[in-house]
């Protein structure tokens, strides 16, 4: 029998794990049943070329009446000089035929992309749709498990283990003893997925987190339904976060520094309602720009064709004014946050500084203080929903810089004095309209949670943005 060769893996771009020692386990945590039940969510992706073929794995993140979703790493279905030929899918509950799959999105000539594959026709009926873990923070030193397909073992569906070493900016960074063949797979904390495996050097591999690879996947438009206090609302199918009822510290408190208009500290209640996770993006935009046929937004060029918007897409837009993101906002069923909302989004019920907490902004908890020379503005911006340690208490990204956020409030210097302690609304009138959250080019004082900005309504500037909320139902 002809055997094909396999392509060599000839970069560490791409997921190249030098192999030490397979570690074959299975979690105390785990049953044998749910370890099986698990296994039928992750599939053996191989994509066939000229001169060979690449094996990878992927796994279930969607499925529709006809079609399943499966995502893994780009590299798996990407060939240095040509596409491939053909890409097959082979399922655990059905392991002796694979069934031929198409690319529905790709993060192109990214050695860290995602790709999506769809397969449809005669698909496997007992499958899983594993499930996203974006609660749990890590500290390093956790164990996970990856199931996939190395190459030297020779085992399909391989059990192995590895040590999360913590995370350097938007990279999940971890140690193991897995190979190539696991390129795409599921790393998998008590049985839920929390990274994609992307790339290694020796023993040490990054992944791709699930904030960012879920991110990716709601702006594809493909998850399942969120689970653990998220909801996907209105017609941009995005997940917002529940902030309950109650009272919360706004403004600055005597004694401490800050503007006079962000005093005097009251404590505020405002009704249960709901709040975008993360700005609104260049790709969501684009979208409702192709729809409504909307002003395009300033510097709208550096992300307007194809290729660029394939680069810059989960970043947020820039050079919308506060009219622009109000349409928007309408567009999708939401309105913009009032100042309040705002705030107790960004700082909770305690009051603190900043959304992570007391501590000084640091480069693994904001995009700030880039320089604000650059040209192509889109270059210092920071892909929407990467600051794990920054996320406010509720889990909201990027609420300290990267875009400064239009509210719905007008300005006015003393409303915190004047203004009602229950659902404030703002001004009824006025010039200017409010701005929070500082940018990529704030300085930290700007990044506090209680800090306010005033602008015109009518400006677009390089590093202003926004995000949706709604009234929750």
């Amino acid at each position: 029998m002809h055997r094909v060769k396999d392509l060599p893996m000839v970069s560490i771009r791409f997921l190249v794990f030098f192999l030490v020692g397979m570690v074959v386990v299975v979690s105390p945590v785990w049953s044998e049943v749910s370890i099986n039940t698990l296994k039928k969510g992750v599939v053996k992706v191989t994509a066939q070329f000229t001169q060979g073929r690449k094996v990878g794995t992927g796994f279930i993140v969607g499925q529709s009446q006809k079609n399943l979703f499966v995502v893994t790493a780009s590299h798996v279905v990407e060939g240095e000089v040509e596409p491939p030929q053909s890409i097959t899918l082979t399922f655990f509950t059905r392991q002796e035929d694979s069934l031929v799959a198409q690319v529905v999105k790709k993060e192109g000539g990214d050695s860290r992309g995602l790709a999506l594959l769809k397969v449809g026709g005669d698909i496997p009926q007992d499958v899983e749709i594993l499930e996203w873990d974006s609660k749990t923070r890590f500290q390093g030193g956790e164990e996970f498990q990856l199931i996939g397909f190395p190459r030297i073992s020779g085992i399909p569906w391989t059990v192995t283990k590895g040590i999360i070493s913590g995370f350097e900016g938007q990279i999940l960074k971890f140690s193991g003893a897995v190979e190539e063949g696991n390129s795409g797979g599921p790393l998998l904390y008590q049985g839920k997925v929390i990274g994609v495996a992307m790339e290694v050097t020796g023993q040490f591999g990054s992944a791709k987190p699930t904030q960012i690879a879920k991110f990716t996947l709601d702006n594809w438009l493909v998850l399942p339904e969120l689970t653990g206090g998220e909801e996907k609302q209105g017609r941009d199918d995005v997940p917002m976060v529940v902030i309950p009822a109650g009272e919360f510290l706004m403004g600055k408190a005597e004694g401490l520094d800050g503007g006079p208009d962000e005093k005097p500290q009251r404590s505020i209640f405002l009704d249960a309602f709901s709040i975008d996770v993360y700005e609104v993006t260049v790709e969501q935009y684009h979208r409702f720009v192709r729809a409504t046929g909307q002003q395009i937004p300033k510097y709208w060029d550096q992300v307007n064709d194809e290729v660029s918007r394939a680069r810059f897409g989960t970043k947020p837009v820039v050079g919308v004014s506060w009219f622009d993101a109000n349409a928007y906002c309408k567009w999708v069923g939401k309105r913009l946050p009032t100042e309040a909302e705002w705030e107790k989004a960004a700082r909770g019920e305690d009051g603190r500084f900043f959304p992570w907490g007391n501590d000084a902004p640091g480069k693994k908890s904001a995009n700030f203080e880039q320089d604000p020379t650059e040209l192509v503005y889109a270059e210092r911006l920071t892909p929407a929903g990467i600051f794990e340690p920054g996320r406010s208490a509720y889990g909201l990204f990027d609420m300290a810089g990267n875009v400064w956020e239009w509210v719905n409030d007008w300005y006015s210097e003393n409303y915190y004095r004047v203004g009602p302690l229950k659902n404030p609304p703002g001004p009824p009138q006025g010039i200017v309209k409010v701005l929070r959250g500082g940018s990529w080019k704030s300085k930290e004082r700007h990044l506090r949670t209680e800090n306010r900005r005033d602008f015109s309504p009518n400006r677009r500037e390089p590093d202003l943005g926004f995000r949706c909320a709604r009234n929750a139902s």
